[in-house]
Order: structure tokens, then C-alpha cells, then sequence
């Protein structure tokens, strides 16, 4: 049995919460190469962000397709699949 949607985009929502807090205060293009924690934390719910993005019933996405597909999401679950370890580079 799947979970609804709501649910989905609601740990989505959560997620991308946590992501604002960790990047609050570091300069863009800044890298995290100095905090291992925060890096491993953005790695760590982009991740998350992506495996959400990717149980969104194929019919949601299809009607929505600002949230399908590419975007942060796809590059951390690439970032860490590919390596076997996460990066420190987010953006």
C-alpha cells in the first residue's frame, strides 16, 4: 500500500526546512569543506528530498512537473550514488 501524497510533499516541505537552516549563513558559493556535519546533513536530506520526490505516484508527478525530475534532489542522490560518498558542493 503506498502513502498518500500529502504525506510525501509534506516530509518534502520538512526537509527543505532543514536545508534553509543548514545553509543560513554560509555565502553562496561557499563550500562546507571545514564542517563535515553540516555537509553530511545537506547530503543526508537532499537525499531524502529525492527519494520523496521520487514516490510521488507517476500520475501526481505527470500533473506537476515543476517537482519531477531534475533539480537539487536528482544531483545529491547522483552526487552519492555515483562516489559512494557525498560532496560538500551543493549548488
Amino acid at each position: 500500500m503506498s502513502r498518500p501524497e500529502y504525506l510525501y510533499l509534506r516530509e518534502m516541505r520538512d526537509v527543505i526546512s532543514r536545508i534553509v537552516a543548514l545553509i543560513d549563513g554560509v555565502p553562496v558559493g561557499g563550500d562546507l569543506e571545514d564542517d563535515w556535519v553540516k555537509a553530511d546533513a545537506l547530503s543526508w536530506n537532499f537525499t531524502i528530498l529525492g527519494e520523496a520526490a521520487a514516490k510521488l505516484p507517476e500520475e501526481f508527478r505527470a500533473g506537476h512537473p515543476e517537482i519531477s525530475g531534475g533539480g537539487p534532489s536528482a544531483y545529491a542522490t547522483e552526487s552519492c550514488t555515483d562516489t559512494g560518498q557525498s560532496t560538500s558542493t551543493f549548488w
